[in-house]
């Protein structure tokens, strides 16, 4: 949470959007329905997305106690918002907003662009904070590690071969739309497949986020121990949680075992054009949210320069 709070405060120094009101706020204080008479709209500088409650909830918990304040100040609905998480939960000045999105790619493209087609919000200088829980890969993080992206990529988006019944010079069931094998090169291409943050703003908040002190807990160092091998394969594993730079796959399976982990390992690396193996974190959300904010960025209604990707290893 420490880490959390961090970057949203640096965010906020940032910054630069001071308008703070609302239009159509559930029983919002003064300072609100003041600003709601007037139909100005509100303008966060931080938009914190969560994908389900017990990411919301750390927020919501420990944001009293910090310079954000309390969360849940206010609570604006929002048509077209998950009926789960029918609400946009701002702090008292409407600087800081958190909005649950609902899980997996779905409910997160639908939710994220009711927010930002949303005529109650004015998101121009707005800075995303995607901040949730993920999949962790061993050989480059560990549990309680926390990723800051680069590239998301949408690794699922491709044919899948049954493993059973895989040609035998196949090293995994998946490969490319319109490719014949799974070192080939996409020809088919939907747009989705690669998303590219702003690296600047991604290595700010990195160096940033290195200043705090991460949570760690015995069980997971016993978990961890786990992960010892004679080639140190698995040695970021091993370690105590740091915040590293890597990049994030987006899938709505959860999918475990060392051959699907290197199968993705290889997509990201072929499809974002690099050398080395940068996958480290799996989640249900990201690419999706990304790909609403860039086309909303089209639009004037949204800087999808301001938009960074946070996971924290869970499992």
């Amino acid at each position: 949470m420490l880490l959390y709070t961090l970057v949203t405060i640096a965010l906020l120094a940032g910054a630069r959007s001071l308008t703070t009101t609302a239009d159509a706020v559930a029983e919002a204080p003064n300072y609100l329905r003041q600003r709601h008479q007037s139909y100005e709209k509100i303008s966060p500088k931080v938009v914190i997305v969560s994908m389900f409650t017990p990411e919301a909830e750390v927020w919501y918990e420990n944001s009293r106690n910090s310079s954000i304040g309390d969360l849940l100040a206010n609570n604006i609905s929002v048509p077209g918002l998950s009926p789960l998480f029918p609400y946009v939960h701002c702090n008292e000045q409407g600087e800081v907003c958190q909005l649950t999105m609902g899980e997996a790619e779905i409910n997160a493209a639908t939710s994220m662009a009711a927010l930002v087609f949303s005529d109650l919000f004015n998101l121009t200088k707005t800075y995303f904070l995607l901040a949730g829980i993920a999949g962790v890969n061993p050989k480059l993080s560990t549990l309680g590690g926390v990723a800051l992206s680069k590239y998301s990529v949408q690794v699922a988006l491709q044919y899948e071969i049954d493993a059973r019944e895989m040609p035998d010079n196949f090293s995994t069931g998946y490969l490319p739309y319109g490719a014949y094998a799974p070192d080939d090169y996409p020809s088919i291409i939907y747009g989705t497949e690669v998303f590219e943050l702003n690296e600047d703003l991604r290595d700010v908040a990195a160096e940033l986020a290195q200043q705090a002190e991460l949570v760690d807990s015995a069980d997971s160092a016993d978990y961890r121990a786990r992960y010892v091998t004679d080639s140190g394969m698995y040695a970021a594993a091993t370690a105590d949680p740091s915040v590293v730079r890597c990049d994030s796959a987006t899938s709505d399976v959860y999918y475990s075992g060392t051959l699907l982990s290197e199968a993705f390992e290889n997509t990201t690396k072929l499809w974002t054009n690099q050398s080395t193996i940068t996958y480290c974190m799996s989640a249900q959300e990201d690419s999706a949210v990304l790909n609403v904010l860039m086309r909303a960025t089209a639009w004037g209604l949204v800087d999808f320069s301001r938009a960074i990707a946070m996971r924290t290893g869970a499992k």
